[in-house]
């Protein structure tokens, strides 16, 4: 299946003809899936990319000659123009459950609906629509506010009993004396029966040891390099592939990195990387990815187990854009079937 996004005759902002080519389904009641490759996130219905795939009806394709076409409006053109860099993949699926997937190719003189200057609505071009929202539950009436606790019984307070009366202060100074007695005789007696022992030997200290010396400390470990795939079970994918494709790495290295993935199953790894860095203009990125889905360099592997020429195809272009001159690619445009 070929697949394309290109102007209207009247080439209005918003709006694009969807073409598709060597689709072997039925032209009605489809199923379509637009996903991203930068996150692997679908387009839903309100034009916000998320995770779980998202499909939108179509009801009827238009025939025209040797491929079928339908209109779709600023609900699919802007959310694609609004993506830098990115590669599109739809996949179509008709009732009786044959589906088929391709890359999509956008023109370069596509509008958004901006570009007008007025407000479009999402749904005001286009046949290409959402499925009707599910009905929303009524929410359930508001639960009655609890009574407020009665107020505290308040608890008297105990009787105060008024302060005894101070003692006469001649009492009180004989108390004293005879204290003071008592507290001396029993000094007398005690010190009589205990009496105080020798000085004791002076205590020697014992030698310090010298303190040991610190063990050293290891040096720390060099941070690894943001395309080392030694530790990837422990990392994030999207993070890893970000860090490795926007570094500095080299295409050699970059190449190299691309193969380990494949060689350990890392498939997500392998596919961002090549997208990624042949979008971002590495011609010899772009051409190593057309090769692994041309049909006459394919090697089958876990990652890339069928070829495609449709997406090899766009991948030639994608070299042909950053050298013009590339005579593989030329070549390989020239042979694979449009």
């Amino acid at each position: 299946m070929l697949l394309s996004l290109d102007p209207t005759e009247r080439n209005l902002p918003g709006e694009a003809l969807l073409s598709i080519r060597k689709w072997g389904g039925a032209d009605t009641n489809l199923q379509l899936t637009i996903q991203r490759n930068q996150d692997q996130y679908y387009l839903q219905a309100d034009g916000s990319w998320n995770s779980p795939p998202y499909g939108f009806i179509i009801d009827q394709l238009e025939a025209h000659e040797d491929q079928w076409s339908i209109a779709v409006g600023p609900q699919v053109v802007d959310p694609l123009l609004a993506v830098n860099n990115a590669t599109f993949m739809i996949q179509m699926q008709d009732a009786d459950g044959h589906k088929e997937a391709s890359v999509l190719r956008c023109a370069r003189t596509l509008l958004g609906s901006s570009a007008s200057g007025e407000t479009v609505s999402p749904y005001a071009f286009g046949r290409l629509q959402a499925p009707p929202p599910a009905p929303v539950a009524p929410e359930p009436p508001p639960a009655p506010e609890p009574e407020p606790d009665p107020a505290p019984i308040p608890i008297p307070a105990p009787p105060v009993t008024p302060p005894a009366q101070p003692r006469s202060p001649l009492i009180m100074i004989v108390l004293l004396i005879l204290l003071a007695l008592i507290a001396g005789g029993a000094y007398w007696w005690w010190s009589q029966r205990n009496p105080a022992p020798a000085d004791p030997a002076p205590v020697t200290e014992p030698a310090q040891e010298p303190a040991a010396e610190p063990a050293a400390v290891p040096a720390a470990a060099a941070p690894a390099a943001p395309c080392d795939l030694t530790d990837f079970q422990a990392q994030n994918e999207l993070a890893f592939v970000k860090a490795c494709a926007t570094s500095n790495t080299g295409t050699d290295a970059l190449l190299e990195t691309i193969a380990q993935a494949k060689a350990a199953g890392y498939c997500g790894v392998a596919q961002r990387l090549y997208a990624n860095r042949g979008q971002a203009g590495d011609s010899r990125i772009a051409l190593a990815y057309a090769r692994e889905y041309d049909p006459k360099f394919h090697q089958d592997n876990a990652c890339f187990k069928e070829a495609d020429p449709a997406i090899a195809v766009y991948w030639y272009e994608a070299v042909l854009d950053k050298d013009p001159d590339n005579a593989l690619a030329k070549k390989r445009l020239q042979e694979l079937p449009k």
